[in-house]
C-alpha cells in the first residue's frame, strides 16, 4: 500500500514529496521500496508538481505581431546585406583567381617551349656527337694494319 514520504533538503531548503511503495524481491525474497517524486511542498504545506510531468506549463507570451514582422523584415535584410557581402567578396576572389590562372598559362606556355627547344638543341648535339663517333671509329679501324 504507498504512502507519502517527505525529505528535506537542507541545501536548497526544499521539502520533496515522494509516493513510496514497499514490495517483496521474488528473486531474493527481500523488502524493497520503489519511490515516485510527486512534487514539493510550498509555504501552506501543499504538494506542487515538480518535474517535467508535473511542472506547469509556461504561459505563452505571443509578441505583438507588428513586432515578428519587423524582426523578420530585418532578419531578412542583415542576411540579404551579409549574402551581399559574400558575394561580392568570393567573386573578387574568383577574378584574382581567373588571372592568376591565365598568368600561370601563360608561364607554362613559355616554360614548355623554352624546354621543347632545349630538347631539339640536345637531340642535335647528340646526332653530330654519334656521327664525330662513328668517323672516328671508321677512323682508328682504318689506322689497323691486317
Amino acid at each position: 500500500m504507498p504512502f507519502v514520504v517527505h525529505c528535506f533538503n537542507q541545501k536548497t531548503n526544499t521539502t520533496y514529496c515522494y509516493e513510496c511503495e514497499n514490495y517483496k524481491d521474488p528473486e531474493t525474497g527481500a523488502w524493497k521500496s520503489r519511490r515516485k517524486l510527486l512534487g514539493k511542498l510550498d509555504e501552506n504545506g501543499k504538494i506542487v508538481p515538480t518535474g517535467k510531468r508535473g511542472r506547469k506549463p509556461k504561459p505563452v507570451s505571443e509578441p505583438n505581431p507588428e513586432v515578428r514582422e519587423t524582426k523578420a523584415a530585418l532578419r531578412k535584410e542583415v542576411e540579404r546585406e551579409i549574402r551581399e557581402e559574400v558575394t561580392a567578396e568570393y567573386q573578387g576572389r574568383l577574378l584574382a583567381l581567373q588571372e592568376e590562372n591565365i598568368s600561370l598559362k601563360g608561364e607554362n606556355d613559355r616554360l614548355s617551349a623554352t624546354l621543347n627547344a632545349l630538347l631539339r638543341q640536345s637531340e642535335e648535339m647528340m646526332g653530330t656527337i654519334q656521327n664525330s663517333l662513328g668517323e672516328r671509329q671508321k677512323n682508328t679501324t682504318s689506322d689497323i694494319p691486317d
